[in-house]
């Protein structure tokens, strides 16, 4: 309900009584209640890769194997790097170079080529990226 009140100065303006603010307040809390709880992320998914070669533009390809349930393989344009003495970096994935988004099956080989120099790779202790809908941690 809206009502007015003249007053000498500019007038006052009453929106809602308290009874009507209740109802809202009420409504609210429902449709909290209906609304999903946000879920933890999940735990990154971890498996093992090995440097194999270089790409014709000068990046560095690491290849490994899908283990457990299939992959939902939906790299983002990058990547996070973690190298040996603690440090990261972010890189550059090469998609014409990687192996094309998909669902992976099990037992089957991936490729991931990052735009890296080749003498970084000795160092790099892992990968850890964004993948479909989850994070995933390639340990070298």
């Amino acid at each position: 309900m809206l009502m007015m009140k003249a007053s000498a100065e500019a007038p006052d303006v009453e929106f809602a009584s308290a009874r009507s603010v209740f109802r809202l307040d009420e409504k609210l809390e429902q449709t909290r209640r209906r609304l999903p709880l946000p879920q933890p992320p999940a735990s990154p998914r971890s498996l093992m890769g090995r440097w194999v070669g270089a790409t014709q533009g000068g990046g560095q390809v690491l290849e490994f194997l899908v283990t457990g349930d299939p992959l939902d393989w939906r790299p983002l344009a990058q990547v996070t790097i973690w190298f040996r003495n603690g440090k990261r970096e972010s890189v550059l994935v090469i998609p014409p170079a990687s192996t094309t988004p998909g669902t992976i099956d099990p037992g089957s080989l991936v490729r991931l080529a990052l735009q890296i120099d080749a003498a970084l790779t000795q160092d790099v202790a892992e990968i850890v990226m964004i993948c479909g809908e989850g994070i995933l941690r390639i340990t070298l």
